[in-house]
């Protein structure tokens, strides 16, 4: 069995295009084609930006979409056959031929995509600054950094939490819910965009967890422009927490990549304008978010991540936005050195920065997926001490369990996992995450959130209720496994007590979808 790699493909064919109007004139290039199982209209579906081009990018996204193992790095370009020979696939001959086709100088762009509308070259200086975090006790929040952000002279196009209310947005004299179906309609028909593409971002924004289609449909507004001719911000820059599927902010909503990846897929000319991609939140970085990020952003050049923590909004991410903000200018990508200068001045969490120039061979470092299996597998014990509270946590930024986590992570980060291990994994991750902020984040809000429920289901079996957020991770769970056993017992479970059940098995198993993410 013969692979191809995806990173080797872009790097190959970094910057070529093939014209689809040269091909579309050109027999020889159509017959090409054909001999390889594929048609010029498939060609032109492949153009996910419409800008008439096929790029090394789209013409990845080809190839795999014929791919059958489930990863979508790599693609079998041959397989083994009765014959002993191994036989090309579908996936491989797509990737050959685009291969060719990118490297053919008779079928390159002529001139470089303006801005239709002025004529202008749509690459600029501007920067979308999407900011989570409201101000809080322990978070200075976006507007710090958006005042720090200014202060390089830079022009800034501000998304934060709205100011009318949580997923509300004001359009004009018009307020528009966006909890509710008439109100996403109402607010996409303001955009100007086609019927089918504003079904698109309705959809997208229906899909977008609560307290954050407010700041999703805040990016629409900016990125349609794009979508009708004209220019957005080429920098983008999204702050806030992370743990991996999604970025939030203290007491306010959580954006998923999913979301980030309907909304690109429904606005592509605007996520085709993205050049600069900073990423202020924790474990950012790896091999396997970076393409992540360049599927999205297909003309991204940069991508400044994070493999660990980041600074907070308060503690150091203005210094490094700012450094980010000065290097990306005009044409500029020499954000390898700048990280490098950060950590040589000794700027707190350089040492986790992960910043990629897209097309450049980036160096293999640090330890193998092998060898960050048997840390994570050698380390099992200390998950299951702290996860069944048998040893507390008392620094949830240091120490044993924070060193599995961080493992964790780093396996995450490889772009070779399976979908099957990189589900069992992202779910350990979601359980480690919450463990370490079990007592100073996670029983506080559980409590908060459920205690009507845990009061009444306690008190539908005439007995009195547990406070949560009172309790160790030892004793809930001890608490947890005697309510078990009462109910267990009974021959008719009041409904009261079902439902406290059920919220009551998610903190016992720390589920992601009792205990969403914006708790931690």
């Amino acid at each position: 069995m013969t692979k191809i790699n995806r990173q080797d493909f872009l790097t190959q064919n970094n910057t070529k295009t093939i014209d689809l109007e040269k091909v579309r004139t050109n027999p020889n290039a159509q017959q090409k084609l054909t001999d390889n199982g594929l048609n010029l209209q498939q060609l032109q579906r492949a153009d996910r930006n419409n800008d008439g081009k096929i790029d090394a990018q789209e013409a990845w996204r080809m190839a795999d979409n014929f791919d059958r193992d489930g990863n979508s790095t790599t693609l079998i370009a041959a397989a083994p056959a009765p014959s002993g020979q191994a036989t090309p696939t579908q996936a491989g001959k797509t990737a050959s031929v685009l291969g060719l086709m990118l490297q053919d100088a008779s079928l390159q762009a002529s001139a470089p995509q303006t801005n239709p509308t002025n004529n202008t070259p749509r690459s600029n200086d501007e920067i979308l600054f999407i900011g989570m975090n409201n101000e809080t006790r322990t978070s200075a929040g976006a507007k710090h950094e958006i005042n720090e952000l200014r202060k390089t002279g830079a022009t800034l196009h501000t998304i934060t939490n709205s100011r009318i209310g949580a997923d509300k947005i004001r359009v004009g004299n018009q307020t528009y819910d966006l909890t509710t179906n008439d109100g996403r309609n109402g607010f996409v028909q303001t955009l100007g965009l086609p019927a089918e593409q504003s079904a698109k971002i309705a959809d997208v924004l229906k899909n977008t967890g609560d307290n954050a289609r407010d700041e999703v449909a805040q990016i629409a507004q900016v990125w349609s422009r794009a979508e009708k001719g004209g220019s957005i911000p080429s920098r983008l820059l999204i702050s806030g927490h992370h743990v991996g599927s999604g970025v939030w902010g203290d007491d306010n909503g959580r954006i998923s990549w999913d979301t980030m990846r309907g909304l690109t897929a429904a606005m592509p000319r605007a996520a085709a304008q993205v050049e600069d991609l900073h990423l202020s939140a924790c474990y950012s970085g790896g091999r396997s978010k970076h393409l992540m990020y360049q599927e999205m952003f297909p003309n991204t050049k940069t991508i400044w991540a994070y493999s660990g923590s980041a600074p907070g909004s308060g503690s150091g991410a203005t210094t490094h936005q700012a450094a980010w903000e000065r290097t990306t200018r005009g044409a500029g990508v020499d954000i390898d050195q700048t990280a490098a200068n950060l950590l040589q001045r000794g700027i707190r969490k350089a040492e986790n920065l992960d910043v990629a120039v897209v097309g450049r061979d980036i160096p293999l470092s640090g330890q193998s997926m092998a060898q960050l299996y048997e840390l994570v597998r050698s380390n099992e014990a200390t998950f299951e001490r702290f996860f069944q509270g048998q040893e507390e946590v008392t620094n949830s930024q240091q120490g044993p369990l924070r060193t599995y986590y961080n493992q964790l992570q780093s396996l995450l980060q490889q772009p070779g996992l399976s979908n099957i291990e990189r589900t069992e994994l992202e779910a350990r991750r979601d359980q480690t995450i919450r463990t370490l902020f079990y007592n100073s984040h996670i029983r506080g809000h559980f409590q908060e959130h459920y205690g009507d429920a845990i009061r009444q289901g306690y008190a539908a079996l005439g007995l009195p209720a547990p406070n949560f957020s009172r309790l160790s991770r030892e004793d809930a769970l001890e608490s947890i496994r005697s309510i078990r056993d009462h109910i267990s017992g009974l021959r008719d479970t009041p409904a009261p007590a079902r439902d406290m059940l059920y919220v009551l098995n998610g903190l016992w198993n720390l589920d992601a979808q009792t205990i969403p993410e914006n708790w931690i």
